[in-house]
């Protein structure tokens, strides 16, 4: 056996988003569709290396994948699988309303895909790996309208409801580390919830008032030589000094412009017994990039706009947005036609706030050059919102109203 066996951790995939893509006239389907299997392909070639592959949540964007987003994705892991085993753990996107009917993940189970290890309920067991045996121990996301058939949750009030769930995930967590306890070997556990010190991303929106945290001490303090959680997109360890550590993977790809600034890729993890460590590895995520263009007192606002986006110097493959501030009085002069025909980013969108003392007419907008979600955008713009507030309410109209244009 190896000095240590070699994991890939990664998570939230959520294939199937939209957000900021071109539909190609060839296929039919989003470009961003392309970008998310690009940086599954890369995680495949990088489990070349590994001996094991754990999956922490959330495969798909929801509930309901088509049947080329479930066909993609399971030609990737039959590929790694092949080789070594795979941990694909049921995340909250993954999980149907109906706590009775089969999950999106539920398919490799069905199929008995050799080597894939379906987490659709808290378990364990020893996984076999080419350089050794590791305790493998999971808990999908703790969907409410799953747990509430448990005897001391029925007839709970919301706050009881939330109080005795974390009791329940935390019991259970506890559970699944005395049974780790049992096994001499590297111990894991891969879990799809918020941690109580964990910082969110733009997935809070989404998240809020389901989301039951649990407490970081539970996971410190247990049997596992490592935690890999799925939920939040933003790469952390949340136990940076002790052990084990504690580590969101992140998402492998950008949502939104939210995550404009973090980092996304997988880790790598070293397990060995009491001695294991781990590295994050960047991948090579599409680019979004936000430039703020006050042009309030400017001439000509176009020219100098499409200055300000030459001075910043997006590259071509980014996801630009310009939020742009501008007088009333200045307003009419910004050609927002002009100044998106200047580029040629992989998408490019505009956020105008006009600066007035009345209210905001919908003549003062020029709707027929802009998408949906920009006339959402520019809504709640006008209506005072922060820019954090703004990209994740028009994710959940998006999504909501099924348009992506």
């Amino acid at each position: 056996m190896k000095e240590s066996i070699r994991a890939l951790h990664f998570a939230d995939l959520h294939l199937g988003t939209e957000n900021y893509g071109k539909t190609d006239p060839e296929t039919g389907r989003s470009s961003r569709e392309k970008d998310f299997l690009n940086r599954l392909d890369e995680i495949v070639a990088a489990s070349l290396d590994c001996d094991l592959v754990i999956f922490s949540g959330d495969a798909f964007k929801d509930r309901e994948p088509t049947p080329t987003q479930l066909s993609e994705f399971g030609k990737r892991i039959k590929n790694m699988a092949d080789r070594r085993p795979v941990i694909l753990l049921v995340g909250n996107h993954d999980m149907p309303g109906n706590p009775n009917a089969a999950n999106s993940l539920d398919i490799f189970q069905s199929l008995e895909t050799p080597n894939v290890i379906v987490g659709n309920r808290p378990d364990g067991q020893v996984v076999h790996t080419p350089s050794g045996d590791v305790f493998i121990a999971w808990m999908p996301y703790p969907m409410k309208n799953r747990l509430a058939t448990i005897d001391a949750l029925q007839g709970a009030t919301i706050d009881k409801m939330r109080r005795r769930m974390r009791t329940w995930v935390t019991d259970t967590f506890n559970d699944l580390s005395s049974t780790a306890e049992q096994h001499d070997m590297p111990r894991v556990f891969t879990g799809h919830f918020s941690v109580d010190t964990a910082e969110f991303g733009s997935e809070r929106m989404v998240t809020l008032g389901d989301d039951v945290p649990v407490y970081l001490d539970a996971l410190k303090e247990s049997a596992f030589d490592y935690v890999a959680l799925g939920h939040i997109h933003k790469f952390q360890d949340l136990n940076k000094s002790g052990y084990p550590a504690v580590v969101y993977s992140g998402s492998p790809e950008r949502v939104d412009f939210g995550e404009a600034n973090q980092p996304k890729g997988y880790v790598i993890v070293d397990l060995k017994r009491g001695g294991t460590s781990y590295k994050f590895v960047p991948l090579n995520a599409r680019p979004f990039t936000v430039i703020n263009a006050n042009l309030t007192d400017e001439p000509d606002p176009t020219v100098a706009a499409i200055s300000l986006i030459r001075d910043a110097d997006p590259s071509s493959s980014s996801v630009v947005k310009l939020n742009v501030s501008i007088s009333e009085s200045n307003a009419d002069s910004l050609d927002i036609n002009a100044i998106k025909s200047a580029f040629a980013f992989s998408y490019f969108t505009i956020s105008k706030k006009v600066d007035r003392a009345d209210r905001m007419r919908l003549g003062d907008v020029d709707i027929e050059t802009m998408t949906t979600r920009e006339i959402l955008e520019q809504y709640w713009t006008a209506k005072g919102k922060d820019e954090s507030d703004i990209e994740r309410l028009a994710n959940l109209a998006i999504e909501i109203i099924g348009d992506h244009k």
